[in-house]
């Protein structure tokens, strides 16, 4: 039977790694082609959660890929800077995974729990603050504050989506549903 059980687990992990690697094509067709609605952008108060953050976090990762692309180009012209190069390449890959990662599990996948959204959350908000830590000059932060601003707007959908703006937490859309209850006869 334990046998029976890892074989399974291990079916279902290959299942999700395959579903993972495969949801990169569909990010990366948003990224390309990304559809702003400022509708949903901005609405302090969305009726789909789950929107609001698709749009944010498609608008992030792509000034994740912009804004380093120009801080590259600041470290390479500034002489001192070229050495942390690697470095800057190194955090835009992280955040550009972190970025579709997000959006993997709200999105595509919808299974986290009100938990997972805060910590989603948290990540952004660390990632953000190494970034700003690792900043070494006033134009790298200047071109950064459209993607700090996208950064915050991700966060503020992780915590709609976890409830805790109020109302309920995002429905999860793989997590088993329970059967329904028969429903009595009705009585004449």
């Amino acid at each position: 039977m334990d046998s029976m059980g890892r074989e399974v687990g291990q079916a279902l992990a290959a299942q999700q790694m395959t579903s993972y690697t495969a949801s990169w094509r569909e990010y990366l067709k948003l990224l390309m082609l990304p559809k702003f609605n400022s509708a949903v952008m901005c609405n302090v108060r969305p009726t789909d959660w789950k929107d609001f953050f698709e749009q944010w976090n498609v608008l992030y990762s792509v000034l994740t890929v912009i804004t380093g692309a120009l801080r590259c180009v600041i470290l390479v012209v500034t002489v001192v800077g070229i050495f942390f190069l690697p470095l800057q390449l190194l955090f835009s890959a992280v955040f550009l995974f972190f970025g579709h990662l997000g959006w993997y599990y709200v999105r595509a996948r919808g299974c986290m729990m009100p938990q997972g959204y805060m910590f989603l959350a948290l990540c952004y908000v660390a990632g953000a603050a190494i970034q700003i830590a690792t900043m070494k000059s006033i134009w790298s932060f200047l071109i950064s504050i459209p993607w700090l601003a996208s950064l915050i707007a991700q966060c503020y959908g992780c915590l709609g989506l976890s409830g805790f703006l109020g109302g309920a937490p995002a429905p999860s859309t793989n997590a088993e549903q329970p059967a329904s209850a028969p429903t009595a006869p009705a009585q004449a």
